[in-house]
C-alpha cells in the first residue's frame, strides 16, 4: 500500500516549495494544479522521484471540476493507495481580477480559497481516499493555508454574505474561514483526521504577480522566498499534533510573536495591536532570519488564532452553509 501527500496549487511558489520539502522528507507527493499540464511541467522541473504529477485539472473555482478531479484521482490511484496528507494551498488574493460568481451564487474568492478546498477535502474523505498511516491506523492530516490577514481584517459578520458575491467575501475572511474549517473538521472528524491551519507569513510568491513593478520590488526585499515560507506549512503537515487544540494554528518567526498572537486562554489581542504587530512582522521577519543565517525568527510553532477563528458556533455555521451551497 502506498501513502501520498497531495498539494494543491503546486505549480509554483508556496505549493511547489511545500511539495519539494515534503519529498525531501521521504514522502511521496502528488502535485495538483488548476491545469493538469502545469502539474506535469512542475514535476519535470523539480525532477524528484518522489514527486508525481496529477495530469488532470484541479480547478477549485468550479465545483463540477472539483468533483471530476476527485473521481479521476480515485480511478488513477486505485483501491490500494491513499492520501495521508492533504495540503489545501491553492488560492488567490483577487488583485487585478474581474469579480465573478459561480452558478451556486458564491463569490470568486470564497469559492477558490475556501469552498473549493472544503469540497475537495469532504469528497476525498467520503470516498475513503484520505486516511492516515500505511494501514489507516493513524490519522490523516489536512493542512489549510491561512494568513496573518485573518488577524488584521478577518471578521465574518454574516455567513450568507460571506458566500454571496459581496464585499464580505474578501481575502482575509476567506483565510479566517480556512481556520474555522480546521476547527470544525477536528470537532466533527477528529477520530480520523487531524486538521491544522498554517500561516506562511510574508511570502514572495505568484500571488503578487498582478501588483505593479514597484510594489513587487518592495515585496521582494522584505518577504521570504517561497522555499523559506513553506516551513510553517511543512511543519503543520508533519509535526506531532497529538496535543494540539482543535483550532490548531501554526505560525513562524515574527508572525508567531505573542505581541501579535496573544497568549492562551483568551488570546484576545486588541485590533490596534494586531495591526501594529503585523506591520512590524512584515518588515522584520524575513530580514532578521536572513541576516542571522536563520538563527533567529525561524521557529515554527502552534499559536492561537483570533477568538473568532476559535468560535465553534461560527465554524459550524460556515460548515453548514458550505454543505448547502455545494450540495453535500
Amino acid at each position: 500500500m502506498s501513502d501520498f501527500a497531495l498539494v494543491t496549487g503546486a505549480n509554483s511558489g508556496l505549493g511547489a516549495a511545500t511539495a519539494e520539502a515534503l519529498a525531501c522528507k521521504g514522502i511521496h507527493v502528488l502535485l495538483a494544479c488548476r491545469r493538469g499540464e502545469d502539474s506535469t511541467a512542475t514535476a519535470n522541473a523539480l525532477a524528484n522521484p518522489r514527486i508525481s504529477a496529477v495530469p488532470f485539472d484541479c480547478d477549485l473555482g468550479d465545483l463540477k471540476k472539483v468533483r471530476a478531479f476527485v473521481d479521476k484521482l480515485e480511478k488513477k490511484m486505485g483501491a490500494n493507495a491513499q492520501v495521508s496528507i492533504l495540503v489545501n494551498n491553492a488560492g488567490m488574493n483577487g488583485t487585478g481580477v474581474k469579480p465573478w460568481k459561480t452558478p451556486e451564487n458564491v463569490g470568486f474568492l470564497t469559492q477558490t480559497n475556501f469552498l473549493g478546498p472544503f469540497v475537495l477535502t469532504r469528497l476525498m474523505m467520503s470516498k475513503n481516499m484520505l486516511r492516515g498511516g500505511e494501514n489507516g491506523t493513524s490519522k490523516a492530516r489536512v493542512v489549510n493555508v491561512s494568513s496573518v490577514t485573518h488577524r488584521t481584517h478577518g471578521n465574518i459578520r454574516d455567513v450568507q454574505a460571506f458566500f454571496n458575491p459581496t464585499r464580505e467575501g474578501h481575502y482575509p475572511n476567506t483565510k479566517l474561514a480556512n481556520a474555522l474549517f480546521t476547527l470544525a473538521l477536528n470537532e466533527k472528524f477528529g477520530n480520523s483526521v487531524t486538521a491544522v491551519s498554517a500561516d506562511p507569513g510574508g511570502a514572495m510568491t505568484g500571488i503578487w504577480r498582478r501588483y505593479g513593478p514597484l510594489a513587487r520590488f518592495a515585496i521582494s526585499l522584505i518577504f521570504a522566498p517561497a522555499d523559506d515560507a513553506a516551513t510553517s506549512v511543512v511543519h503543520a503537515a508533519v509535526a506531532d499534533m497529538s496535543s494540539a487544540p482543535k483550532y490548531a494554528y501554526v505560525a513562524r518567526g515574527a508572525f508567531a510573536w505573542k505581541l501579535l498572537c496573544g497568549e492562551e486562554p483568551s488570546a484576545n489581542v486588541p485590533r490596534w495591536r494586531r495591526l501594529t504587530a503585523t506591520g512590524i512582522a512584515v518588515f522584520v521577519d524575513w530580514p532578521i532570519r536572513w541576516i542571522s543565517g536563520k538563527m533567529l525568527c525561524s521557529h515554527a510553532t502552534l499559536v492561537p488564532p483570533t477568538p473568532q477563528a476559535r468560535d465553534l458556533d461560527l465554524a459550524n455555521a460556515v460548515w453548514d452553509e458550505a454543505e448547502r451551497r455545494a450540495g453535500l
